[in-house]
């Protein structure tokens, strides 16, 4: 039995200059899933065409099967790997897994032929023994989370969680060539002007979430119940990672990919003790819960080389935050934020804005709240995102019951990135009541615009000296994404105007700048409010999730 399988990790559309240093990163399911196939007896090629550009110097004759994991915003990628590869070998069997997989197997499946099986949830158990049974198809209803086509129709086998992730092997690390990455990351860092960019590397210690959140798709990819691995577990997986990595130490940092890292204080504050006590000197990130923050927790993690955390905000609204069940109020996020951030450790806070409760008067409190918290401290960064709706959650569900919904089909084949793509760079997935698309993304312009303006503000005081070079690429990172978004077309002057002020700050020009984009959103009306209409339907059922007494709560950072 042939048993060597190509593992394929496909490239990301390029949406904005520089965004090649940011989506590097090895995909950890990927290397979970090579190392559970080596365990099975598997010989394992893997190829990340992020870097490897070309799949035409591959011998496909030589493998059993091929293996393809990869986001929504991936799909075009896919789709045109599995035909290269059908081209060449009709007859070798394509297993794609991963999030998309996970919740498009039925769309993918009638719509891409040249993907025989998808995996959905977690694929360590799964895939190898799908590969152990590929000439036995009265095996495949056995496969946990296995989707395949039987006749005209599609089968869909119930998953099954991996509860002891201590069994999980180490990650196949042996399989990354990290001078493919430098090399690309160098090249890419050469045009903005900077040095010694470093690759983040992921691990993790548990699957599932414990939060709620109505519009998150995390707990359904995982499964809801919340499991982690010991600390010892994860030390031995670190410790792997840096022995095979020796040479790149000083330009490779850690990502905790976990979904909340900081779930178990307990856990974590042993974690963090057993990192200082085996002198394993490594500079980390974690997502974590705002809540779940406290002073005794920040300080162990700064001592054992926390240097960034990634926080759900979400919104500045505490009654919004009630309805996306989130658990956490606005004033938990500011604490967190600001124990961070006296630890000079750098704070992503991520918002969403656009969810058809939100009036403009909301959008924009959330837009000028990240603005806030930005000001206080380079080191705070807020990032914006648009609600993407995702089958099987409840947003989906409430957005589907008001009709919405542009369309309850994801158009898989089409030219254009999938509409749930969560980068999408115009328009909204549904129809918001409230306000048109193209004025949700101008407050979504404006915010990148005067982070830009507050970014160059910051080049002008001298205690920031020490973060210019990073303010620069953050600016220049922060002009493409709003280029791509169409501030070239609706903010073309200012945008010229930013541009020169990068290297000749001018207080006075940059404050005009802001004035004048003020007064542009300033502008933006509402929608008739007719389009409330299918909303006060929904506010006499039993969630109540629209009422009519919806307000602003006056939160500051």
């Amino acid at each position: 039995m042939n048993k060597r399988i190509l593992l394929i990790e496909p490239r990301f559309p390029i949406l904005y200059p520089g965004q090649d240093l940011f989506v590097l990163q090895p995909s950890l399911g990927m290397l979970l899933l090579a190392a559970s196939l080596e365990k099975h007896g598997f010989d394992v090629c893997l190829i990340n065409t992020k870097v490897d550009s070309k799949l035409g110097n591959i011998n496909l004759s030589q493998y059993a099967a091929v293996g393809i994991t990869g986001h929504a915003i991936q799909h075009r990628e896919i789709v045109k790997a599995t035909r290269y590869i059908k081209n060449k070998s009709p007859c070798l069997p394509i297993v794609l897994g991963g999030s998309h997989a996970t919740f498009s197997a039925e769309f993918i499946l009638k719509q891409v032929p040249t993907i025989d099986f998808v995996i959905r949830h977690e694929g360590e158990d799964s895939f190898p023994l799908l590969l152990k049974h590929l000439s036995e198809p009265e095996v495949f209803q056995n496969v946990p989370g296995l989707s395949f086509r039987r006749g005209e129709n599609i089968v869909n086998n119930p998953a099954k969680p991996i509860y002891n992730l201590d069994e999980l092997p180490t990650p196949a690390f042996h399989l990354l060539d990290l001078k493919k990455y430098f090399k690309k990351i160098d090249r890419e860092a050469k045009n903005f002007g900077v040095n010694d960019i470093t690759l983040s590397l992921g691990l993790n210690a548990s699957r599932g979430c414990v939060a709620q959140c109505t519009f998150c798709s995390a707990r359904l990819l995982q499964h809801s119940k919340w499991r982690i691995c010991s600390q010892a577990k994860l030390i031995r997986d670190l410790q792997s990672l840096l022995d095979h990595f020796k040479p790149w130490l000083s330009r490779i940092n850690i990502d905790f990919i976990d979904n909340t890292f900081n779930s178990s204080k307990k856990w974590l504050l042993e974690f963090c003790r057993l990192l200082n006590k085996y002198h394993i000197n490594i500079e980390w990130r974690c997502f974590c819960r705002a809540d779940k923050v406290d002073a005794e927790l920040v300080s162990a993690m700064a001592s054992s080389g926390c240097i960034g955390i990634f926080l759900g905000a979400e919104t500045a609204n505490d009654e919004s935050l009630e309805k996306m069940k989130k658990g956490i109020m606005t004033d938990s996020v500011t604490s967190a934020t600001k124990l961070f951030a006296d630890h000079n450790i750098s704070v992503i806070l991520s918002f969403m804005v656009g969810f058809p409760w939100e009036r403009k008067e909301h959008i924009m409190q959330t837009l000028k709240t990240a603005l806030v918290y930005q000001s206080a401290n380079p080191v705070i960064e807020g990032k914006i995102f648009k609600p993407t709706p995702f089958p099987g959650t409840h947003f989906w569900d409430l957005l589907k019951e008001q009709k919405l919904l542009k369309s309850e089909e994801r158009l898989l084949n089409k030219e254009r990135i999938d509409e749930f793509d969560i980068s999408r760079r115009s328009g909204f997935t549904y129809r918001h009541p409230f306000l048109r698309e193209i004025d949700l993304d101008t407050l979504i312009l404006w915010f990148y615009l005067k982070t830009v303006i507050q970014n160059i503000f910051f080049l002008t005081g001298k205690k920031y000296f020490d973060f210019q070079e990073g303010l620069k690429l953050r600016i220049r990172l922060l002009l493409g994404v709003a280029s791509t978004l169409g501030a070239k077309k609706r903010f073309k002057d200012e945008m010229k105007q930013l541009e020169h002020l990068i290297n000749h700050p001018q207080k006075a020009e940059l404050s005009r700048i802001s004035r004048h984009l003020d007064c542009m959103v300033a502008n933006i009306k509402e929608k008739p409010q007719k389009w409330s209409e299918p909303l006060v339907k929904y506010k006499e059922s039993q969630d109540k999730v629209f009422p009519t007494n919806f307000g602003t709560s006056q939160k500051k950072p």
